[in-house]
């Protein structure tokens, strides 16, 4: 990732993956343990359900979200790229004290999802400002991965399942690929998660956003009252 660098002062990369994996800190600081980490942290929730938005969109489920929640969590062989861990991931404890175990508090930038959306502006300057560089403005408002939903969820499973989805996107144009990705995919009415399924995540939850509270000294409560 960083072989075409120059004279920058400041070069980063960024990864889902690495605040799960039990190696991936280690080896980061192997490199450099001077490397300065920031974390983004969205409400387990919600992240968990725009999880499995993306795992539908993929094929990799056509369940229900709870149902593919609970089979993922029993799953005898979890693991990276072996089950979605739907859960795990949203499980924050744990990962942060492995990352505090590394590197030195004031080397570790937390910042929360919400607060990036909702205050892009503050939010990128307290980046800025840690990583010691001057602020530039944010010009970019479009949104990436956005969560598209399948309109028959068993054929979309079908699709890419039997490798008609990767064949099509080979054989098709441009305009063509569009055109059956709306078709095959819906915008206009997302799927929303449910009172019952985000109280029983609530609950599921609440140990380990208290935990995650005392370790990154910050008030999460607001997670359990959206």
């Amino acid at each position: 990732m960083f072989d075409d660098r120059k004279e920058e002062k400041i070069i980063g990369e960024c990864s889902p993956s690495y605040l799960y994996s039990e190696t991936a800190l280690k080896n980061i600081h192997s490199y450099n343990p001077d490397a300065k980490i920031i974390v983004s942290l969205r409400n387990p929730i919600t992240r968990s359900f725009s999880h499995y938005l993306m795992a539908l969109r993929l094929g990799h489920t056509k369940d229900s979200f709870i149902k593919a929640f609970e089979k993922d969590r029993n799953a005898p062989n979890k693991g990276w790229g072996k089950t979605e861990l739907f859960y795990e991931l949203s499980m924050y404890a744990s990962q942060l004290k492995r990352l505090y175990a590394l590197f030195p508090s004031e080397q570790i930038k937390i910042i929360i999802f919400e607060e990036l959306i909702n205050k892009t502006t503050e939010t990128m300057q307290e980046c800025f400002d840690f990583l010691g560089v001057k602020p530039f403005q944010i010009v970019e408002k479009e949104a990436h991965n956005t969560a598209t939903v399948p309109k028959n969820k068993a054929f979309n499973h079908f699709i890419v399942k039997t490798g008609l989805k990767k064949t099509a996107a080979n054989l098709l144009g441009k305009q063509m690929k569009s055109k059956a990705r709306s078709l095959i995919y819906s915008k206009n009415n997302p799927m929303k998660i449910s009172k019952e399924d985000k109280a029983f995540l609530k609950k599921l939850y609440a140990e380990d956003i208290r935990k995650t509270e005392e370790i990154i000294q910050m008030d999460l409560s607001g997670w359990l009252k959206e």
